[in-house]
């Protein structure tokens, strides 16, 4: 998970460079969240299979670019947390 502080003006092209890149090996699932009342701040969830797939892609050298376009676009450095899921199921 992590928040992102967006430079206005910003919102549409850091969605684009986001998304537009394959989808890494390990990688599950990936979302974009615009929370409530706050335009210029994202939040984001990336759900890889293991640690070691989530580390592995964060290794990538294609990744480290990939953070370095995102950078562009925002104010500060992403607030990253960083954890195992323990529940995961839908009833």
């Amino acid at each position: 998970i992590f928040k992102l502080k967006v430079k206005p003006g910003h919102v549409e092209d850091l969605i684009d460079s986001m998304t537009s890149s394959p989808t890494p090996t390990g990688a599950i699932a990936f979302f974009i969240m615009n929370p409530d009342n706050q335009d210029n701040d994202l939040i984001a969830v990336a759900v890889f299979e293991s640690k070691e797939a989530y580390i592995s892609n964060a290794n990538r050298p294609e990744q480290h670019e990939a953070f370095l376009d995102m950078m562009t676009h925002l104010q500060k450095e992403p607030e990253w947390i960083d954890g195992k899921y323990i529940v995961g199921e839908l009833k």
